[in-house]
């Protein structure tokens, strides 16, 4: 029997790699809002703070943190 994908391996390869490229961009996006998000979680409950506009401006603090430690190298 003859292989159904003979002479479309270019075809499929480009496909791939199309689609890879597709799901590492959309990783890379969310990153920045799930961080958030977990660092907000995760303030709130080491802390038990209820107040929504204290434990956002500390996850902003945290978030510009470890950005530059990512920047510096500091996270590996």
């Amino acid at each position: 029997m003859d292989n159904p994908v003979a002479g479309y391996s270019q075809c499929l390869a480009a496909a791939c790699f199309q689609v890879s490229a597709c799901y590492n961009n959309m990783i890379v996006e969310c990153f920045q809002s799930r961080l958030m998000l977990y660092l907000v979680r995760t303030i709130r409950a080491s802390m038990k703070q209820s107040n929504t506009k204290h434990v956002q401006k500390l996850a902003d603090y945290d978030y510009q943190c470890i950005s530059v430690m990512v920047k510096q190298g500091g996270l590996r």
